[in-house]
C-alpha cells in the first residue's frame, strides 16, 4: 500500500507529516474544481491561548469565536501557532505525496479564522472566488483580450499564467452588473478560448489560462 503524506503551509507556519509526528494539525478538507468558484479548504488546528485569561475575558473570547468574527465582512482574528501568527490574507499551500509523487493540490488565501475552546478552524478561498466576488465599472479602448484579462485579474489581486493574445476590442465595457469572472468567461467564449485555474505554488494564488 502506498504511503500518503502531506505538507501544509499557512503564512510562515508549516507542518510536514514526515517531520512532525506530534502536531497541532487536526483535520483538512478541500473542495476544488477547474471551473467552479466555490473551491475552498478548511483546516482545523489545536492552538489554545498561551496565557490564562480571566473568567470574563475567556467568555468574551469564546463568544467572539463562536460568532465567527473572522468571516468575510467581519473583524479579522489572528491565531498563534508555535509563535507564528496566522491572519486573514495569508497564503495557504497544500501538498500531498503518494509514494514518490508529490503535487501541490491547492493554493488559497486565508478568508476566516474561528476559534473555540482551543480549536481553530481556518477557511481558505481561491482566486476564482475573488473574481466571482469582484465587480467594476470600466471601459477599455483598443485593448486585446490578454490585456483586458490581465488588468481585470490584477485589480482583483489574482495572478495569471499564459494567456492567448486574442482579438483586439475597439471598445469593451465592464459593468458591475456582472462579476469579473463572468466578464472574463464571456471574453474567452468570444475568442473560442477556455479558462481554468491551475494550482501550482503558494507564491501565486492561482494561474489563469
Amino acid at each position: 500500500m502506498l504511503k500518503v503524506t502531506y505538507n501544509l503551509t499557512i503564512g510562515t507556519w508549516s507542518v510536514n507529516s514526515d517531520d512532525n509526528l506530534k502536531t497541532e494539525f487536526i483535520e483538512l478538507e478541500t473542495n476544488l474544481s477547474l471551473t467552479s468558484p466555490q473551491g475552498y479548504c478548511r483546516i482545523s488546528v489545536y492552538s489554545p491561548p498561551a496565557g490564562q485569561p480571566g473568567l470574563l475575558e475567556g467568555v468574551v473570547t469564546e463568544a467572539a469565536g463562536a460568532l465567527g468574527l473572522g468571516e468575510a465582512g467581519g473583524e479579522s482574528l489572528a491565531v498563534q501557532i508555535r509563535g507564528e501568527e496566522i491572519k486573514a490574507g495569508d497564503l495557504i499551500a497544500i501538498e500531498l505525496t503518494v509514494g514518490d509523487v508529490s503535487e501541490t493540490v491547492m493554493t488559497a488565501e486565508v478568508e476566516s479564522i474561528n476559534s473555540s475552546f482551543g480549536q481553530t478552524k481556518i477557511t481558505g478561498r481561491t482566486g476564482m472566488q475573488k473574481l466571482a466576488n469582484a465587480r467594476l465599472n470600466q471601459v477599455y479602448e483598443n485593448q486585446t483580450l490578454s490585456q483586458i484579462v490581465n488588468d481585470l485579474a490584477g485589480q482583483a489581486g489574482v495572478s495569471v499564467g499564459e494567456i492567448e493574445t486574442g482579438n483586439t476590442y475597439p471598445c469593451y465595457v465592464v459593468h458591475e452588473a456582472k462579476s469579473l469572472l463572468a466578464h472574463i468567461r464571456e471574453l474567452a467564449m468570444r475568442d473560442g478560448l477556455d479558462i481554468y485555474f491551475f494550482k501550482k505554488t503558494c507564491n501565486h494564488l492561482d494561474y489563469l489560462w
